[in-house]
């Protein structure tokens, strides 16, 4: 189906596309942007249930090509934002929490099997993708929510999103603390760091690898012996391959959306500043997340 694009979100993860196609992942040239919001201009032949003229978000998928004024996109990562008695949720607010939200519970409460009063651990706090991990974290009932900064400046910030706790990267020991579960969207050396810090049947999530390093090699003799685990969740590969999950954690998303119980800030700019966004992101000034929004949608 084409969706007329309204809102495009800017992750990280478009920067690293941008660089060098994610080491082969995606073909370069291409054009970023992973998630949309908007309305929709016209749908395929078996596609039910959407209809041209209404409101939807996309959810994560690469290839998506959202930096545009039309995104043509497969149906089956299409969710509708309207409903009879529904509050509408702004194209920005929309593309900017919700893709996020449905990927933090399905790391926490399908990958992770979070339970109640858990001490969680999230790395890379600040980021669009971890900025909503302490307020999902919470709605599920976990306990005290630490995040992870590399710069002291950051550790404001990432107060307002709703941890309990911030600590700098060099702070992590697993000689001053202890965790059921971590949420790495980082990679690299800090993730070996991090599996240090579980406590028995403590679990790792990976989430992403957004410092792009080399992967990480775990042994699994090291897990057996600590008795912790890890579990990757791409939320795009799942979602193609368990279609049916797709519904059920949207409705739980756009609850906690619309309830207020996850927000993050969120700033607007004109797709002709894509360049600059990309520029805040890779030098750390992005605060909460940026939004792309194409002339053809912005008023006059």
């Amino acid at each position: 189906m084409s969706i007329a694009v309204q809102a495009a979100a800017v992750g990280l993860i478009d920067v690293l596309f941008r660089r060098d196609g994610l080491g082969g992942l995606v073909p370069v040239p291409f054009i970023p942007g992973i998630e949309v919001a908007g309305r929709i201009v016209g749908v395929g032949e078996d596609v039910e249930g959407l209809v041209p003229g209404q409101p939807v978000v996309t959810l994560s998928r690469p290839g998506t090509s959202g930096y545009a004024e039309i995104a043509v996109v497969p149906a089956s990562i299409v969710l509708p934002l309207d409903g009879e008695g529904v509050e509408p949720i702004a194209p920005a607010i929309a593309v900017a929490t919700l893709p996020n939200v449905i990927t933090a519970l399905a790391a926490l409460d399908s990958a992770a099997r979070l339970r109640a009063e858990d001490e969680v651990l999230v790395l890379g706090a600040t980021g669009g993708l971890a900025s909503v991990f302490p307020s999902v974290a919470k709605a599920l009932g976990a306990g005290k929510v630490t995040g992870v900064v590399t710069r002291p400046g950051s550790v404001e910030q990432a107060v307002s999103l709703g941890y309990d706790e911030v600590l700098l990267t060099d702070q992590l020991s697993s000689e001053t603390a202890r965790f059921d579960v971590v949420v790495d969207p980082v990679g690299g050396a800090t993730r070996v760091v991090a599996l240090g810090m579980l406590r028995p049947l403590g679990r790792l999530v990976a989430v992403g690898n957004a410092s792009d390093s080399e992967q990480v090699l775990v042994g699994t003799n090291d897990l057996w012996l600590s008795s912790t685990g890890v579990v990757g969740l791409n939320i795009a590969a799942l979602l193609e391959a368990t279609p049916e999950r797709m519904r059920p954690l949207a409705a739980r998303a756009v609850e906690l959306v619309r309830s207020g119980s996850v927000s993050v800030p969120v700033e607007s700019l004109p797709l002709e500043a894509a360049g600059e966004a990309h520029r805040r992101l890779e030098s750390r000034e992005a605060s909460g997340k940026i939004v792309l929004t194409p002339s053809a949608q912005r008023p006059d």
